[in-house]
């Protein structure tokens, strides 16, 4: 039933000709990268064919796990952790003239992320790890698939590191008085955001979080009860949705 259910789904968001195309690419022709149209986009999106890229591709565009009331007008967008881009994409379908800064640190998944938006002159693309601080951090494969690495802070840079950028930093080297959205899915690198190096909080309107309690135990409740005074708190899918209680200007 869970599976006519999602094809509906699919059917609907996709229409009867781009979800032919998508199971002729994904089951019978098996490429490795599926590129297929999606309705308020000018270039199709492309992402592969893996279980962890499928299930991104299936919660945002299909399930719509960001599709919730945001008010208007939208300016500014961060995209912490954008993995090959599908979440940028999916608010350029909401917000087409939006600036968005895309940050992901593992370098395959920056190349499809490049391939994704490298059409949309209103987005950049940033190869770093988020984090609280300037710092060197080494990426991890737990073998969770494209979707699960994890970074961690190490003393030095070297061949297999990556830099490190704080959301402080991007508002400094950005000229950023606010951010409208910010979108933050770092397989557990949460706490560096929420509690360390927080001033840039206040002048953020809607923040996006997947929080992984999985990774740190109690880390839902820890930044639940941060937040709890500044943001109104709900939850759509795999993300905690925090929106301001005050005019952020």
């Amino acid at each position: 039933m869970r599976k006519i259910v999602l094809v509906i789904k699919y059917l609907k968001n996709l229409g009867v000709k781009n979800f032919s195309i998508y199971i002729i690419q994904r089951y019978i022709s098996r490429h490795k990268i599926i590129s297929i149209n999606v309705k308020d986009l000018s270039e199709k999106v492309n992402f592969r064919n893996t279980p962890s890229d499928i299930q991104i591709f299936t919660q945002i565009f299909i399930l719509k796990e960001y599709d919730i009331s945001i008010e208007k007008p939208i300016f500014t967008i961060i995209d912490c952790g954008a993995n090959i881009g599908l979440a940028t994409l999916y608010f350029l379908t909401k917000f087409p003239s939006a600036k968005i800064i895309a940050i992901e640190p593992e370098l395959q998944n920056f190349k499809m992320l490049q391939m994704n938006l490298a059409h949309y002159r209103n987005v950049i693309c940033i190869n770093k790890g988020i984090w609280s601080r300037k710092c060197a951090l080494e990426i991890i494969d737990n073998g969770w698939g494209n979707a699960g690495f994890i970074i961690k802070e190490v003393d030095e840079m070297n061949d297999s590191t990556i830099e490190a950028i704080s959301i402080s930093d991007l508002f400094s080297q950005f000229d950023l008085n606010k951010v409208d959205i910010l979108k933050i899915d770092i397989e557990g690198s949460e706490d560096q955001l929420f509690f360390n190096n927080v001033d840039w909080i206040k002048n953020v309107k809607m923040i996006f979080c997947e929080i992984h309690e999985n990774l740190k135990p109690g880390l839902t409740n820890k930044i639940i009860t941060s937040l709890n005074d500044q943001f109104e708190i709900s939850k759509n899918g795999e993300y905690h949705i925090f929106k301001s209680k005050s005019k952020v200007s």
